[in-house]
């Protein structure tokens, strides 16, 4: 139970305001450090390199061969010069080979068209929800500020208003309404606080960085 001369202090969670860098550069630290972009990027690499073995499938191909030694060539028709060494120069051209060679290329393509296309949602995903995460700590930083200096005159005018009724200038009415509000600037502050510890492992979420405790 409430007294008139209770003196009561609410603890409030501990939390820094800090100084970000400038938005584009926490977009592009967002864009480079996420590990599903990161992963995206190398499917993409792959997948461009899968097209190229698939576009290189489709053109001629140049085979050699050639060995050298003594041999014994007696009997044959190989002549006298060429008896020393042997080679073989071989094409082959991919021309009867049914539409498979053109159907792996356009399967090829549409997957790396399509990986591409997610890259590019993906980034302007990042840079909604880094741009959302830092605005909003803005401007819960200012709250933050705000929300403190409810709770220090609220706490303020409770002091006044306990000392008051202690020489009998003030009613309990006003006590208890006093210590109402300080309760309410002590519980607002707090919420404030921890949306903004909400919103700074949103913002680390949104840039790849590890959540910090």
């Amino acid at each position: 139970m409430l007294t008139a001369s209770q003196a009561y202090e609410l603890q409030n969670p501990k939390t820094e305001t800090l100084s970000w860098p400038p938005l584009d550069d926490i977009v592009q630290s967002g864009l480079k450090d996420r590990p599903d972009i990161q992963a995206l990027q190398f499917k993409i690499t792959a997948l461009s390199e899968n097209l190229g073995l698939a576009r290189a499938q489709s053109l001629p191909n140049i085979n050699g061969f050639a060995a050298g030694g003594q041999g014994r060539f007696n009997g044959t028709t190989v002549k006298e010069e060429q008896r020393h060494g042997v080679g073989a120069l071989g094409l082959l051209v991919p021309i009867f080979t049914g539409g498979r060679l053109k159907a792996e290329r356009e399967e090829a393509r549409a997957e790396l068209q399509g990986a591409t296309a997610a890259n590019e949602e993906l980034q302007q995903q990042i840079r909604l929800q880094v741009s959302q995460a830092y605005y909003e700590l803005q401007d819960l930083s200012e709250r933050i500020r705000a929300a403190d200096e409810q709770r220090k005159a609220a706490q303020q005018a409770l002091t006044l208003v306990q000392a008051r009724y202690r020489v009998q200038l003030s009613s309990f009415l006003e006590v208890v309404t006093a210590q109402a509000a300080a309760a309410k600037a002590e519980t607002n502050l707090a919420r404030t606080q921890f949306d903004y510890e909400r919103a700074k492992a949103d913002l680390d979420f949104a840039t790849g960085r590890s959540v910090r405790p």
